[in-house]
């Protein structure tokens, strides 16, 4: 048994916060290789807050390495693939009216806009 005396107010959890979302979220993309840049849009309003750029070289390897030959049409996929964008928020937070707007307009031009808002383990 713990010799600390009894306290029946445990302490509060501080709720976590996007930046850390975000900063978890750059060390993922460069533990798998890739670079997250954080972007900034003067005159644009709700655009995501990451551009992630997925190495093109180690991504074409990779297809090589299961078999798969590269066509104009698959290699137009793996640059499509290279380059998503990333909105973090806190957890259980969604994007605004205008940044869900932003980011239909980038799925429509055949970009992958992800939204982030937990941690990863």
């Amino acid at each position: 048994m713990s010799d600390e005396p009894f306290n029946p107010k445990p302490k509060k959890l501080k709720p976590i916060r996007e930046k850390r979302v975000e900063r978890n979220h750059k060390l993922g993309v460069k533990a798998a290789g890739g670079w997250s840049l954080k972007w900034v849009s003067p005159g644009t309003s709700g655009v995501p807050d990451d551009i992630d750029l997925h190495g093109i070289q180690s991504m074409q390897a990779a297809a090589r390495r299961m078999g798969i030959l590269m066509e104009d049409r698959q290699a137009r996929a793996l640059l499509e693939a290279a380059i998503t964008f990333t909105e973090c928020k806190a957890p259980g937070k969604l994007p605004t009216p205008l940044q869900a707007r932003v980011h239909e307009r980038l799925r429509a031009l055949g970009f992958t806009v992800n939204v982030v808002d937990q941690l990863r383990k």
